[in-house]
């Protein structure tokens, strides 16, 4: 029903419309400004991570950037993003000057400076022979101010602090029409194209978090006026911007949804639960409990809590729960880890038992999955053991430069699996099977089960099942296939499901980053009786797997592994230019840095004549094994 609401009010209701298209040209993507990052491979993860590019498919350098070319776009003024500059001013000390923005209709350039206000570079720019960061970038403002004026062509310039204080293209478009460039918006309709054609994947997105908001404004008990006072009281600036519009986008739809369900007089579960505490409190209920127990506490609601608490009130029952502050993973249903974690504040005095004896698998998950769980120290510190002795490694990261490749790796682990094993392949979504299907599976979903059934050709003996991560909580199977282990929206971790909106809906927000999605990871890693494997997309890696990589010290074996002394998180690459081969990073063109090649650079190791060889043959590729060293 709220799909069908959204795509009604999209079509029929124009200033509903204005406001979805205000919404993904400035603030679908999450905006972080270079200032907030301690390196620059952080600030690089954050533009791989959130997809900052254009309405024209770029990747540009900064979410500031994206904003101003999407504005350019949508206004139907031309441009060409780092256009080589029509002179080359190539010396010893500037390379070829390649400005932001060329607008090819005017011979206009658009120059956006990294600055504040008094001229300062973040922290993590770097100085060259003795000179400041911030000298060094303002020198290379000047230069280029220099070359505008001796070349006699138009510059506007653009800076960080415009965007900070919320004027970015208010200022843009006055230099604009200065300069007499010409404006020639599109229609409300024709950006709504845009953003159906190029991004449909940000449209589902925005529609699941949309019904996310709904569902936990149910469960917690939210109206549409205290959401907006919450945004008010204690929000400010973007943030509080971006919500506003949130709220009034979700709010016709939250009205239409109540609406239909006291037009068929119906109610949901959260309206029951609502209910049945309102009722308790009412003196309309008065049968007696003298125990209330409760299983899997740790995904208890605010709502939930009221009506047990009403009950044990009552009556003065005593109260038993059964939780794993670990596996707390139903926030959108409106789950608060913290009623459990923070039992004692809630109920006052509780006696505690820990059990911490797995009988599923061994130390090595043990230690893999308990190091990741706990690195947010809002979970409760638990010391898990195994019943089973085997100290052998039971996870795996198998790595593939394209999703073709991961497919072949599915298939070969799946050849080599004990017959008549049970296999459960674990997707983040349940739309993240579809690229690992060919001709070799067959596939159906079983309503009845909740799960998806796979044959697979050549191991017809296998039981495999398909599930989202949270379907196959409480289960376990032999073997288990993470198979989305991607950055992005609908990566692992979700970026959807940790919009920042929600926070609004939650009284003890979780301060750590992902702590949701972290306990959902810890579930998927731990559904494995015998071994787990985690596909991983070489291009595409979440920052779990990085994570785990860096913690576990798990390294990818390839031909020249040489981390980028720049940014830090990418890895130099042989590319071919116009003077021979160059090292280059693999996050370019987001890092620019490049250096000679030298023949010391191929790994600390003697490798065979042939594979040096397949390097230069292939040079957009690198030899990829999984293991760990």
């Amino acid at each position: 029903m709220i799909e069908e609401e959204f795509a009604a009010l999209t079509k029929n209701n124009e200033s509903y419309n204005g406001l979805l298209n205000k919404f993904f040209l400035s603030y679908m993507k999450e905006y972080r400004s270079r200032f907030d990052f301690k390196n620059e491979g952080e600030f690089i993860d954050y533009l791989k991570d959130n997809q900052i590019q254009t309405f024209k498919n770029e990747v540009v350098k900064s979410y500031e950037e994206m904003e101003i070319a999407n504005f350019l776009f949508i206004n139907k003024i031309n441009y060409e993003y780092e256009k080589n500059y029509k002179i080359n001013t190539a010396d010893r000390k500037y390379s070829r000057y390649r400005p932001d923005f060329y607008l090819t209709d005017y011979e206009i350039y658009i120059e956006h400076f990294g600055i504040d206000r008094k001229g300062n570079v973040p922290k993590y720019f770097t100085g060259k022979n003795g000179v400041s960061a911030k000298e060094v970038y303002n020198d290379g403002i000047r230069w280029k101010r220099e070359i505008h004026k001796k070349y006699n062509t138009k510059l506007i310039e653009t800076y960080s602090y415009e965007k900070m204080e919320g004027n970015l293209l208010e200022k843009l478009e006055k230099q604009l029409k200065a300069a007499g460039v010409v404006f020639n918006a599109m229609s409300r309709n024709e950006v709504w194209e845009v953003i159906e054609k190029n991004k449909a994947y940000e449209l589902k997105s925005i529609i699941k978090l949309i019904n996310t908001f709904i569902m936990l404004m149910k469960s917690n008990g939210f109206s549409v006026e205290a959401i907006k006072q919450v945004n008010v009281k204690e929000l400010s600036g973007y943030e509080k911007s971006r919500n506003d519009i949130f709220i009034n986008i979700t709010a016709p739809i939250y009205e239409a949804y109540n609406k239909e369900l006291i037009n068929n007089d119906e109610i949901d579960f959260s309206d029951m639960i609502n209910k049945a505490t309102k009722y308790i409190l009412e003196g309309k209920f008065n049968k007696k409990y003298s125990y209330i127990i409760v299983d899997e506490y740790q995904d208890i609601s605010l709502a939930r809590y009221s009506l047990i608490k009403a009950i044990k009130e009552l009556n003065n029952s005593k109260l038993f729960c059964v939780g794993d502050d670990w596996q707390s993973i139903y926030r959108f249903a409106g789950g608060d880890v913290n009623l459990f974690v923070k039992f004692d504040q809630y109920f006052g005095f509780t006696e505690k038992t820990y059990i911490e004896t797995t009988y599923r698998f061994n130390k090595s998950l043990i230690d893999l999955s308990g190091k990741f769980v706990l690195k947010n120290k809002g979970q409760i510190k638990k010391k898990l053991k195994s019943f089973d002795d085997n100290q052998d490694l039971s996870y795996e990261l198998l790595y593939g430069d394209k999703k073709s490749e991961l497919t072949i790796l599915l298939k070969e682990r799946l050849n080599s699996i004990p017959p008549k094993s049970t296999v459960a392949l674990l997707g983040r979504y349940k739309d993240d099977l579809k690229f690992l299907l060919d001709d070799n599976f067959s596939y159906r979903y079983d309503p009845h089960l909740g799960k998806g059934i796979i044959s697979y050709k050549k191991r017809f003996d296998l039981h495999i099942e398909f599930l989202t991560v949270h379907k196959s909580k409480g289960l376990q199977t032999d073997y288990v296939f993470i198979v989305n282990n991607s950055n992005g929206k609908h990566g692992f971790p979700s970026k959807i499901e940790d919009d920042r909106v929600l926070n609004l809906l939650i009284q003890n927000k979780e301060k750590y980053e992902y702590a949701e999605e972290r306990r959902l990871f810890y579930v998927a890693l731990t559904r494995a009786k015998k071994h787990v494997y985690l596909l991983v997309e070489n291009n595409s890696k979440s920052s779990f797997i990085r994570e785990i990589e860096e913690d576990n010290n798990i390294k990818v074996a390839k031909v020249k592994a040489i981390n980028c002394p720049e940014c830090k998180k990418g890895e130099l690459k042989i590319r071919t230019g116009p003077y021979g081969e160059f090292y280059a990073c693999s996050n370019y063109p987001l890092c620019e840095h490049t250096e000679k090649i030298k023949v010391n650079n191929l790994e600390g190791q003697i490798l065979p004549k042939e594979i040096v060889g397949n390097v230069h043959k292939d040079k957009e590729k690198s030899l990829v094994i999984a293991g760990k060293k």
